[in-house]
């Protein structure tokens, strides 16, 4: 006999049901849901250990957003694969930070803290292999210029600002702005607009 849900069991269930091949994020979940992620986190292992529901990727990826779908359901191979922002899923803050965390390592390890772009660029890639992008390359760059983590010198030099390594800061790249695709379309009074925005702040 199988066991019933419990009602927020259920409301979860539903919105994962409601999206059907696009999936959702958790951050989503406890957002529509009205919860907060730490019980969205253990209803979503409750539904899974009962075959309700399934985590996945867009495309086969091993990193990137992971979204929750209905157990017999199959993820639309046609979202897109931003690896740090799949459609209006949300943005993968973990795997920014886990990115930036080892390119700062990277840039401790050097002498007086200086690396080329390409130098750094090596780095992303080894991190990267499978789903190397210029573009979210280019991103984690910029997320670092702007958190004034890195420094930009001549000659496409970095270096790592020495008055950044506190072990708390609040970042810029903290924003969802900083990832949001569309950014540029983003005006108050438009169809996008801050006041209308879905992301997480």
């Amino acid at each position: 006999m199988e066991i019933q849900l419990n009602e927020e069991q259920q409301k979860i269930y539903n919105l994962v049901v409601n999206s059907k091949k696009s999936g959702i994020t958790k951050a989503n979940l406890a957002k529509n849901a009205g919860l907060n992620t730490k019980e969205v986190e253990k209803i979503i292992k409750t539904l899974e250990n009962r075959d309700k529901i399934k985590s996945v990727r867009p495309n086969g990826r091993t990193t990137g957003v992971k979204l929750w779908i209905d157990f017999n359901q199959t993820l639309d191979s046609s979202l897109p694969t931003n690896v740090f922002r799949q459609a209006d899923q949300g943005v993968d803050d973990d795997l920014i930070e886990r990115i930036k965390q080892k390119l700062i390592y990277f840039m401790q390890q050097q002498c007086d803290g200086r690396a080329s772009l390409d130098e750094i660029r090596r780095v992303y890639k080894a991190q990267q292999s499978e789903h190397y992008d210029e573009m979210d390359f280019d991103r984690i760059v910029n997320l670092l210029k702007y958190d004034s983590i890195l420094i930009e010198e001549e000659n496409s030099f970095f270096k790592l600002n020495p008055f950044r390594q506190q072990k708390f800061q609040f970042y810029l790249s903290y924003l969802p702005c900083q990832t949001c695709p569309v950014f540029n379309q983003c005006k108050p009074g438009n169809t996008i607009s801050p006041e209308k925005c879905v992301f997480e702040w």
